[in-house]
């Protein structure tokens, strides 16, 4: 099956001031620098480099920089034929990494743009088949119409094709909130959702009747599989009732910006290529380690 993403696209600067901080006695400056980002975007742009020529459905801005984002995409092997161009204004993202690698990240909405937007109609070009079908929480950002859109697709693949539906809930309660409207979205999706992608502690609980990781992923991974991260603590999955860990090999990063992207890149991977669920998690593990040993 196509491996079919919705998300979010943007521009990223990245502020090396940790960096910065360290050359004051003026040896070689450090520079801002520019990529494509927005959370399934870079998933979509690390599975484009393992081969796998991913869909992307995403709010394409017409601006220059809009444009060189397609561009970059297109580049990495990603198909770009089932989206549709809107008026819409990138937005940037400002990532200030500090001397630890930590990092801030400032959104900044440009003169005529705003966060992603995808109506009932963002979905008419595609073919309605088979699909290994993704998305994230960075669509559940409070704008109903993205919202109900993307939970309606997802209701429509899940009930009239074989697509197996996975979801990371992504869920940036510091900057979105989790009001009724958008908990009763969240709520649909994972519903729909065959695969659960998120932390614990500041996701997956929200969505369970406990604080204590192991008893919440059973409750959620009852009839589905629940993948929880941990950053360097081992993986904990239910896939149908059944428990089990994966290891995490910690390493040593300038920073971690696009990792959990890169996590998802690498489970997508693998169940695309038919590997079984804990097959599919130890190349998302993999895949997460090779890009951080990448960008240190």
């Amino acid at each position: 099956m196509d491996i079919l993403c919705i998300g979010d696209l943007n521009g990223d600067l990245i502020v090396p001031y940790g960096e910065a901080m360290k050359q004051v006695k003026g040896e070689d400056p450090v520079q801002v620098s520019f990529r494509v980002g927005g959370t399934v975007s870079n998933t979509v742009q690390y599975l484009g480099k393992l081969g796998d020529h991913p869909y992307f459905i995403g709010d394409l801005c017409s601006d220059s920089i809009g444009r060189s984002i397609q561009d970059v995409l297109r580049g990495l092997g990603v198909d770009l034929s089932y989206s549709k161009e809107s008026d819409n204004v990138a937005m940037l993202c400002v990532a200030v990494i500090d001397e630890n690698g930590d990092r801030l990240i400032l959104p900044w909405f440009p003169p005529g743009s705003t966060v992603p937007h995808l109506r009932k109609d963002s979905f008419s070009l595609i073919p309605r088949k088979d699909y290994w079908l993704f998305s994230s929480g960075m669509m559940m950002n409070n704008e109903e119409e993205t919202m109900k859109s993307v939970v309606e697709f997802f209701r429509e693949m899940k009930e009239t094709t074989n697509s197996v539906t996975l979801f990371d809930l992504n869920l940036r309660i510091e900057s979105y909130g989790l009001n009724e409207l958008r908990r009763y979205y969240y709520e649909q999706i994972l519903q729909l959702s065959d695969v659960i992608i998120g932390n614990y502690e500041g996701e997956l609980r929200f969505f369970t009747s406990t604080d204590d990781m192991v008893d919440g992923c059973r409750e959620l991974g009852k009839d589905k599989t629940v993948i929880c991260h941990n950053g360097t603590k081992d993986v904990l999955v239910v896939d149908h009732g059944e428990m089990f860990r994966i290891p995490v090999v910690a390493v040593q990063a300038r920073h971690t910006i696009g990792a959990g992207d890169v996590f998802n890149a690498g489970v997508l991977h693998g169940f695309s290529r038919g590997m079984s669920c804990r097959e599919a998690v130890e190349q998302g593990v993999l895949q997460a380690r090779n890009y951080l040993i990448q960008e240190s």
